[in-house]
This record gives C-alpha cells, structure tokens and sequence, in this order.
C-alpha cells in the first residue's frame, strides 16, 4: 500500500515549488530589463549574493537578540494565563533589540561602532547557545502553524498576507529610496559607521532624536557595508507585531479572530509600504503589540515582574520615536483604573522601570546635544525658534484651519481622506482599521466572557491615545499623520477585528 506523505514533506514540497516558481519569475524580469543591451549574469549573481549576505546579517542579530530575550523573560509555565507561543517569540525578540540597541548606542557613543560590537554580539549568541537556537526553532514552529489553517476565512487572510509580506520582503531587498530612510534613518546610520563612533551632527538635527533603530541599523551596516540590510530588519519587526497581535487576539477570542487583526492592518496600503522601508514605525508598532501583551499580563495576575517587563518595553517604543509617550501615558492610565489603592507603589514601579530603558537616549541628547529629551522643552543645539516652527509645523494644525470639524470625528477623518502623501494625513489607512473598532457599540453584548475581558482592558488604552493623538493633530501640522500613532495600531487592529465578529455572534 502506498504511503500517504507526512504534512512536513507536503510543507517542504509546496515551499520547494514556491522558490522555483520565484526563481522562474526572477529570471524572466531580470533578462527583459529594459534597457539592458546584454545580460550580465556576474552582476545578477552578485545582486543575489549581496540579498543572501543582508539577510543572514539580519538572521543572526535576531536570533542572538531572541536568545538573550528568552535568557531574561523565561516561561512561567504555573500561570494560569500562559501566553501563545507567537506571543512568546515576539516579547523574547523585543527585549533582546531593546537591550542590543542600549547596549550598542552606549558603546558606540565611547568610540565602539566597528566590528567589535559583532564580535561581542557573536560571542553572547554562541554563550548562550542553547536558548537561542530553542528561540530559532520555536520562530519557525509559529510560521509553520500560521499556514495550519481551518476555514476558508483564515485560509483567504494566509493567502492575502502571504502575498503582499513576499512583495513587501522583495522590496525591503532593493536599495533604499524612501524620503525619511534617506534624509535621517540611514543617514545618520551610515555617518557613525563611517566615523566608527556615535558622535554630534549638528546639521541634521534629526539625529539628535532617540535612535532605538537607526544604531541597529548602523550594526547590521557594519560587516558588509549594505545599506539594505536595514529595511529587512524593520519587515522583521512588523512581521514581529503582526504575531504579538495575532497571539494576544487568538488567545482571548479565536483563529478567525486573530487572522482579522493582521488583514486589517495589512489591508491599510501605508502599512503595508512600510514594510518595504529602512523606516522605524514597525517597531513602534511592536513595541506597542508587545506591551499589550504585558501589561494585560499584569491585569490578570498583578505581578510586580509584569509591571516592569511592560514599562521596560514601553520605555524602548519612547527609545524609537517621541510619540510613544502615548503609549506610556495610556498604560499609566490603565495602572490607575485596575489597582487605584496602589497607584503609589505600582507608579513608582513603572515611572522607574520607564526612566532606566529610556536613560541611554537622555544620555545621549545630554552628552551630543545639550538636551536630555532633544529638541523638546530646553532646546539645544543649533535649536531655534525658526527650526521648531518648520518641524512640527506648531500652530497650523487642524484648529488653525477650516478642518477643525475633523478632530471629533479623528478616526473617520483619517480613514475618508486620508491619502499617503497627501495633507493633513498623508496615510493610507484602509477602510476598516479605524473605524471597526466603532462595532463594539453594537455587539459589544454579543462578545463572550474571554473576548468581552480583552476589550475591556483595551478600551481604555485606545480612549487615552485617541485624546493624545486628538491634541497632537489639534495643536501639530504634523500631528495628524496617523504614522505618528503606529504604537496604538495594535489596539485598533485588535479591537477592530473583535467588534467585526461580535457582530457575526448576532440573533
């Protein structure tokens, strides 16, 4: 009797046909290049030699990063609120980038940006082996079972997504042209790695921010001289965030569920492109997938280590880009509602663990810029009137002109008219990422007990930065761009996919 193949054959099977129908459609493109007179098959083996190199680079830091991760975090395995293995992975890969990116700005900023730091960075991955290689393994399990689908609905959204994150890695592979990867993330990457060293530059004052990518960025630059390796590594953390989502989502609610997080945020065109891009918007939405992860963790169970986890973690979205003071806020908030007797105690918890993860980049504005939280508040170097007007456009936000009408109906606002490169919003967010969230009012009765409790600790997170990004928008020229906001995609992403199937529970 003939043998039925085991799924693990079929899998490689069908990823085997997968790479030669690619590698067919490659090499169709590449030999009707127009304008090429000949083929230069030196140069097309180059081009994919280099794309291998990048993403290896991309591989090892990751997965040295995801060792060191699960080396902190651990498994507790007695909590009756164990988290799903996509979970799992993608808390243990974020703390290990959080703490490679402090660990690297420190050393870069006492003249080590060179390739001592993979030296040191290979030596930790081989010492703590055995995590990282179970982590490596562990990756790999979740996106097998990502494609372990039941319905016709979950099998759609793996086709969709598949789709667009394989468009989305091949562009990630070509060199950089975005605006702001060129103008600032790359730039200032690519100036300390020349300079061996993460030093002041006074004419491109972006480079005074908080750099919780850029200085991964100038890591993964540093073995090959590659300018894009960095776009794999911020693809890594949307693919990173997508798994936060889907695991917190399936482990309250359902599959379904969990497969209408990630088609509501890949179905928004803006995101989508910023998956292409050497940009830093993906990890704040990482970092703001995983702190929901933690601090809902912290609501279940009231565990000190909890509390720290997800302040250390909201303090690295702060570490990435300004606007994670949102996120901070609305967690304080959620602090205050779940143990209001103890707001003393569990403040100073997380405003402390908050300070030390974001203690690095004051440094760093301290030291290179004359400003702890440059260019906000104190200024700083090369900081002036005329400068902090042309930035945030201060003034001329939405209340200064004749869209104020716009800021009680924000969400609405920016899905209608929102169109990526265009003003006020300049994103593409998609028909239903903001505006599904609204569903709830309807079934919000028709949720079961486990989803009815993730929506309840949500809500409250999604109030407080849909005020902060109200004020932002009101105040900002700037501040209505719904990128500014990645960190609270999670939650509408989330919330959107619950309210969509509470309406299915419907008499």
């Amino acid at each position: 009797m003939k043998q039925k193949p085991s799924s693990s054959q079929t899998l490689i099977t069908k990823f085997a046909l997968l790479i030669i129908i690619m590698l067919i459609l490659t090499l169709y493109f590449w030999g009707h290049n127009v304008g090429q007179s000949a083929l230069n098959l030196a140069n097309g083996f180059a081009t994919v030699f280099r794309a291998a190199l990048n993403s290896l680079t991309v591989a090892v830091l990751l997965t040295v990063a995801g060792g060191i991760g699960r080396r902190i975090f651990g498994r507790d395995r007695s909590s009756p609120y164990d988290l799903m293995l996509a979970e799992t992975i993608a808390v243990e890969v974020g703390l290990g980038l959080g703490i490679i990116s402090i660990a690297t700005v420190l050393l870069g900023m006492m003249g080590v940006y060179n390739i001592i730091l993979w030296i040191v960075l290979i030596a930790i991955g081989l010492l703590n082996l055995a995590k990282t290689f179970r982590w490596l393994i562990d990756f790999f399990s979740v996106i097998r079972r990502a494609f372990n689908v039941e319905t016709g609905w979950q099998r759609f959204i793996v086709t969709f997504a598949s789709g667009l994150l394989i468009a989305a890695f091949l562009i990630a592979l070509a060199p950089p042209v975005a605006w702001d990867a060129m103008i600032y993330h790359l730039e200032g990457a690519h100036r300390y790695v020349q300079m061996g060293q993460i030093t002041v530059q006074s004419d491109n004052f972006f480079l005074g921010f908080p750099q919780g990518v850029e200085v991964l960025y100038g890591l993964l630059i540093i073995p090959f001289q590659s300018d894009s390796a960095p776009a794999l590594l911020h693809f890594m953390f949307g693919l990173f965030g997508l798994m936060a989502i889907g695991g917190l989502t399936c482990r309250y609610s359902d599959a379904n569920t969990a497969y209408t997080s990630i088609l509501l945020l890949l179905s928004s065109f803006s995101i989508w492109l910023l998956f292409g891009w050497a940009y830093v918007d993906l990890a704040m939405l990482c970092y703001g997938a995983l702190t929901l992860i933690t601090i809902t963790q912290w609501g279940k169970e009231k565990s000190t280590r909890w509390l720290i986890l997800s302040a250390v973690i909201a303090g690295f979205a702060l570490g990435v880009k300004f606007t994670g003071a949102s996120l901070i806020i609305a967690v304080a908030v959620f602090i205050l509602i779940r143990q209001p007797k103890q707001v003393i105690r569990n403040g100073l918890i997380f405003g402390l663990s908050v300070f030390v993860a974001f203690l690095p980049w004051m440094i760093k504005g301290f030291w290179l810029y004359d400003n702890p939280v440059y260019p906000y508040i104190f200024g700083g170097l090369n900081w002036d009137t005329l400068r902090a007007a042309n930035f945030g456009s201060s003034g001329n936000g939405l209340l200064s002109g004749n869209l104020w009408w716009n800021l009680p109906i924000l969400p609405f606002a920016a899905t209608i008219f929102g169109v990526d490169g265009v003003s006020p919003y300049s994103f593409t967010t998609g028909v239903w990422l903001l505006t599904l969230p609204f569903a709830l009012i309807v079934g919000w009765k028709a949720l079961d007990d486990e989803s009815r409790s993730l929506a309840s600790d949500l809500l409250p997170l999604a109030l407080v930065m849909l005020v902060f990004w109200i004020f932002l928008a009101a105040s900002s020229g700037i501040g209505a761009q719904p990128r500014l906001m990645m960190v609270g995609m999670p939650v509408a992403a989330i919330l959107g996919a619950i309210g969509l199937h509470s309406i299915a529970r419907l008499p």
